[in-house]
């Protein structure tokens, strides 16, 4: 190749690679979500809400995960790291016991207790996908109907 050709190549690659790059890093941001984006669904939330009673509520009332007290800790993370811990570390008895499903169903439930909005789409076990929703605030103290409260 010679010189001139270098130097033409040199000059068609480098506004290529940038351009690349800035696309590159604008699909991340399309991808990107929050839970406020409603990341989750009612039902997954309701599904979510018996399966804490059934595997949590003994050791963990709702309440100890409600609020910005709690959730500020986690602002920032992404849900697939919330997921994990809870997965990794219960139940106490038999970490990891539960299907990944179930795992997505009651976070979407704690998601719920402070106030992050459902949505028509379900939130997805798939660790890629859970890595793009990050945790993000407002929270607050989900207002109960007497209904709900007895239900955990």
């Amino acid at each position: 190749m010679k010189s001139y050709q270098k130097i033409i190549f040199l000059f068609g690659l480098i506004p290529g690679t940038m351009w690349f790059s800035l696309t590159t890093g604008q699909n991340k941001k399309i991808l990107r979500k929050s839970v406020q984006d409603s990341v989750f669904t009612e039902t997954q939330a309701n599904q979510g809400s018996k399966l804490y009673r059934k595997a949590c509520v003994r050791c963990h009332h709702p309440r100890q995960f409600v609020g910005p007290a709690y959730m500020d800790s986690w602002t920032g993370a992404r849900a697939h790291d919330f997921l994990e811990v809870i997965r990794r570390t219960m139940p106490t008895e038999n970490p990891g016991s539960l299907k990944r499903e179930e795992y997505v169903e009651i976070v979407a439930f704690l998601f719920r207790l402070n106030s992050i909005p459902s949505g028509s789409r379900e939130m997805s076990s798939d660790p890629t996908a859970l890595k793009l929703i990050y945790i993000e605030g407002p929270y607050k103290r989900a207002q109960q109907s007497k209904k709900s409260k007895n239900k955990g």
